[in-house]
């Protein structure tokens, strides 16, 4: 099958709970629009940013339901689908793709450490068991371990559609190895960086783009620096990185990052409520009165 491209910015997005902890629609529809009109280059629904660890299956397929229905094909929707057992993920990813997403995201588990084995055994079920392309989720800050470049090349080389990687990982050398590795390799595969301060240095890399959740609440910074990259518009595209460099301060906030994108939406107007599913605080006065200094900053 022929993957689609996966490349630019696309959001890590938020979910919007009420104060009850229930899904809140409103307020999802209110952000998909926003960044839908930043022109951004697609959305990812149920990543860590969207809570996904938080929900049980129910939960999980009936968000996917509403984002993909809501969305309706105005741009590309893909969905973390990953899980601790085969089972879930697969269950998972065939409801998306039965509503129609455009792709999945599959994190590896995170609560025991594999072999090399039981990861290519974990990654090869999810992918043949949908015709849906498929991103790779590299996470070890929250998995406890990461993909090699090498890991990633045997899943790319056996299975056609895993189209790409999401490296949320704090260093510059696994993405260049993914590039010079896996890319090389196979051109079309998109590697998508998932720290705002790795974005310009994976696309000078040879990268494809970022799935950033700062993106949520300032799809312009992004969306800005990527165009102007595209552009060679180099004077643009410093001035883009110095303020996606100052937002980064944002995560030196002692609340979750979870708790502090949903309160920088809310200080952008956004009228939803700073609920996060538990056990997640939200931001304190002293992390809100920090949040508003640096979106100032940026201005």
């Amino acid at each position: 099958m022929t993957n689609p491209s996966f490349s630019g910015i696309i959001p890590p997005v938020v979910t919007p709970f009420d104060q009850h902890g229930e899904f809140d629609e409103t307020s999802a529809k209110a952000i998909i629009d926003h960044l839908i009109e930043a022109k951004v280059d697609g959305l990812f629904f149920l990543g860590s940013t969207g809570e996904f660890s938080q929900m049980n299956t129910g939960l999980r397929k009936e968000i996917t339901e509403f984002v993909t229905a809501y969305v309706d094909k105005r741009t590309s929707v893909l969905i973390g689908t990953g899980s601790n057992t085969i089972k879930e993920s697969i269950e998972l990813s065939r409801f998306a793709e039965q509503m129609g997403a455009d792709g999945i995201v599959v994190i590896n588990p995170y609560y025991w450490k594999l072999s090399e084995k039981e990861l290519l055994r974990y990654f090869n079920s999810i992918a043949n068991s949908t015709l849906l392309p498929m991103l790779l989720y590299n996470f070890p800050e929250r998995t406890g371990q990461s993909l090699s470049a090498d890991l990633v090349k045997k899943l790319v080389d056996s299975n056609p559609n895993i189209a790409g990687i999401k490296d949320t990982i704090d260093s510059i050398a696994h993405i260049k190895d993914l590039i010079l590795t896996v890319k090389s390799a196979h051109p079309q595969f998109a590697v998508l960086c998932g720290y705002d301060d790795h974005l310009l240095n994976t696309l000078f890399m040879g990268g494809d783009g970022g799935i950033i959740g700062t993106s949520n609440f300032a799809p312009e910074l992004f969306t800005g620096l990527y165009s102007a990259y595209q552009a060679n518009d180099f004077q643009e595209v410093k001035k883009k990185n110095d303020q996606i460099l100052r937002l980064s301060q944002i995560y030196k906030n002692n609340a979750s990052i979870l708790s502090v994108i949903k309160e920088c939406l809310i200080q952008k107007d956004f009228n939803l409520s700073p609920s996060s599913l538990g056990p997640f605080s939200e931001v304190d006065e002293n992390g809100k009165a920090n949040i508003k200094g640096i979106l100032q900053n940026l201005e």
